[in-house]
């Protein structure tokens, strides 16, 4: 039973992280990756709000380019190209 708690514990602090990233840490964001990853929870459109390069958030006004059916996005801070379906 304890580890059901654990797992809510975590999937409320996720839900919580995402409501205002505008001052978080890579650090932190690398935090609550691992974090969702231990109790294999799906991040969703969470994982299109962050680098997987750096870690670092993207920006709102961030260009984003539209090629061949994919959304291209690239982080101003490691220069990583990250590629989703449309």
């Amino acid at each position: 039973m304890a580890k059901k708690k654990d797992k809510e514990k975590v999937k409320e602090g996720i839900k919580e992280f995402f409501e205002d990233t505008k001052n978080k840490t890579p650090r932190e964001v690398r935090k609550i990756k691992k974090d969702a990853m231990s109790i294999n929870y799906k991040l969703g459109t969470e994982r299109k709000k962050f680098c997987r390069g750096c870690y670092g958030i993207f920006p709102t006004d961030i260009k984003v380019r539209i090629k061949e059916g994919m959304k291209v996005v690239k982080c101003d801070k490691c220069g990583k190209v990250s590629k989703w379906k449309m």
